[in-house]
């Protein structure tokens, strides 16, 4: 397995309340993100997102691992998984390489499977004899 990685949604270092509006061009940042109140506009996050059931992104967002309890209006690129639990609504595409959807979920969109490398810099491992 290329640059598996294992979530960290325990530990936010960033949490967007239930009672805030945030309206951006862009959020970037590291770590894991929490959004319990409503976000609009571009996400880059080195790390995890998670939406809470009370959360709503209007915009796209691109980060490792994502669990989406709430709603997103916008696309979705995790190089890791994406897991809508069965409270999501997810309107938009997403790309990962791993996509998990429980029983009750919301998926109006497209899927795409893949595996994406996180940086620029990685280089596919190649099965090279020397």
């Amino acid at each position: 397995m290329i640059g598996k990685s294992k979530a960290s949604f325990e530990k936010i270092q960033t949490l967007i309340g239930e009672n805030t509006v945030l309206e951006s061009a862009s959020l970037k940042g590291s770590g894991t993100i929490r959004i319990d109140g409503k976000y609009i506009g571009e996400a880059t996050i080195d790390g995890d997102l998670v939406v809470g059931e009370k959360g709503i992104v209007e915009g796209n967002v691109t980060a490792h691992h994502a669990l989406i309890a709430g709603t997103i209006h916008g696309n979705i690129q995790c190089d890791q998984h994406v897991h809508l639990s069965a409270t999501a609504i997810m309107n938009g595409n997403v790309l990962s390489a791993t996509l998990i959807v429980d029983e009750g979920a919301k998926f109006n969109g497209n899927c795409q499977m893949q595996q994406i490398q996180s940086n620029k810099n990685d280089k596919p491992k190649t099965d090279k004899k020397t």
